[in-house]
This record gives structure tokens, sequence and C-alpha cells, in this order.
């Protein structure tokens, strides 16, 4: 801050204060995600019976921190477990991950993003397809967080043209 303006930098340090906050939302978010995912991943295959449910659950959880490659990491490595036992278990398994991601892409990961980091879902959704495209795993982990970056310094810089008029 000691590199800007004074009259600048009181300004600078709130809005990155602002930014910060909604960085940290979206972690919150992103963590309610995960929490989500391990815990029915958990209720699901300890319905089913399935082998070492609890450490999958947690895989699944944690792993799904990792747009893309984290949930397919769970899906192989799930139902290659459950085809031990079952090629009928590895196919419940299949199923219930195509039905989750559809009601997490479609409802679960726009409606918490939208309440936590206050992005609208056509917004997330986008966010994470062109990050993912840009810079394939690594963009898609950051890409909803730099448009919550985005969108706070955006505002910040339409609420100064309001004030000042120009």
């Amino acid at each position: 801050m000691a590199l800007f303006p004074p009259h600048a930098a009181g300004r600078l340090e709130n809005t990155l204060c602002r930014a910060g906050l909604r960085m940290r939302k979206w972690l919150s978010g992103q963590l309610l995600l995960m929490l989500i995912l391990g815990s029915s991943s958990a209720i699901v295959f300890g319905a089913m019976q399935l082998r070492f449910f609890y450490l999958i659950a947690l895989f699944a959880g944690l792993a799904n921190f990792i747009p893309f490659a984290g949930p397919l990491a769970t899906v192989i490595l799930t139902a290659s477990i459950a085809a031990i036992d079952s090629p009928w278990e590895a196919l419940g398994v299949i199923v219930f991950y195509a039905v989750y991601q559809q009601v997490e892409s479609a409802f679960l990961t726009p409606t918490i993003m939208r309440n936590e980091v206050k992005l609208s879902p056509v917004a997330v959704i986008s966010a994470l397809l062109l990050g993912g495209e840009a810079a394939g795993i690594a963009g898609a982990i950051v890409a909803v967080p730099s448009v919550a970056l985005c969108s706070a310094l955006i505002a910040e810089h339409l609420m100064e043209r309001r004030t000042t008029g120009s």
C-alpha cells in the first residue's frame, strides 16, 4: 500500500479487503460442496455395502476440489473397487456419480456460489468452462475466485464513476 498515493491507498485497501472476503466465501462454498459430496457418497456407498466406503467418501469429498479431474478420478477408483464384488455395484457407482454430477452442476454449485460469492450461476458455469479451456485443471480451480476478484474490482470502479460523475 506504501507504493500508492495516500488518497488511493485507503480505497485500494478497502477494495482488496472486499475482494478477499469474496474469495474466502468462495472457499467456504467449495468446502460445503466437498462436504455434500463426501456425505452423500458415504450414505449411498454404505447402503450399497461397498468396501472401504468411508475412505472412498473421504477421497470423493477431497478430490471434488479439483474440477473435472477430481470427480473423474473418484468415479474410476470407486467403480474399480465396486467391480471387484459385482459389475452391478460398479454400475450403481457410475449411476450415482452421473446423477450427483448433474445435480451439482445444475443446482448445487450455482446456488451455493451465488449465495456465498454473489455471482450469478451463468457467471460461475462460464468461469469454470473458460478457465478449464484456457488453462486446464489449474484454470478451472482459479476461475471462480478470479471472477470474484474481478467482480469486486469492477464494482469498485463503477461505484467511483457514479460518485465522481465521470
